[in-house]
């Protein structure tokens, strides 16, 4: 599972602990679903996607 995509997820930009998730609180040295998988058994349940924008032929012209 990735977290690429999650409104939750964030990249901490420290090298010991490179990814985060704020819904959990966490930094991890790999993918917090993949942390959330490993420790619990189940797949991460507070993953959201991202909104989506809506956008017009005029916005990508202008």
């Amino acid at each position: 599972m990735s977290c690429h995509g999650c409104v939750h997820f964030y990249v901490t930009h420290q090298p010991t602990w490179p990814y985060g998730c704020r819904a959990f609180g966490m930094r991890s040295r790999q993918h917090p679903a993949r942390d959330v998988l490993v420790n619990s058994g189940k797949p991460c349940r507070m993953r959201q996607g991202q909104p989506v924008k809506e956008f017009s032929l005029k916005d990508v012209r202008s």
